[in-house]
């Protein structure tokens, strides 16, 4: 059992938006074959299922972007850790 799977992405607008395209089992590799052989009992099976799939996805980053660099959040511990230091 084995798969080949690819995938490709593209950013937009000053990387705010993201393209992806993803290709599943390309070659529809995930096919399972087996053999059970019990005494007197042979059975041979194969099973697959459709794994091959192909997924287009947008994704869109609203608001401003620099603003989650500059913004440091404090803690109720933060706080307590520099009211208690010792020098």
């Amino acid at each position: 059992m084995g798969s080949l799977d690819l995938a490709a992405q593209r950013f937009l607008w000053d990387k705010k938006g993201r393209v992806s395209l993803n290709f599943n089992d390309i070659l529809f590799g995930e096919r399972t074959r087996g053999e059970v052989i019990y005494q007197e009992i042979n059975v041979h099976f194969r099973q697959w299922s459709e794994s091959r799939n192909v997924r287009l996805t947008f994704n869109y980053s609203f608001g401003n972007q620099k603003l989650k660099t500059a913004r440091t959040r404090q803690t109720a511990s933060d706080e307590e850790t520099q009211r208690v230091k010792m020098q």
